[in-house]
């Protein structure tokens, strides 16, 4: 795969995360980023479903 396909794999990956970022927040539900801390952000949406 060349650099140019995978640049754009990325972009699309992240505007796609962006959309579905702000219908969360459109729609009242609760949203993770695991973008960083994954672990924490993981545990946290799982103590959520549990509550």
């Amino acid at each position: 795969m060349t650099d140019d396909k995978v640049k754009d794999l990325i972009l699309n990956h992240i505007n796609y995360s962006k959309i579905l970022k702000r219908q969360c927040e459109e729609n009242n539900i609760k949203y993770y980023d695991t973008s960083f801390d994954r672990d924490k952000v993981l545990e946290e949406a799982i103590q959520y479903l549990l509550e």
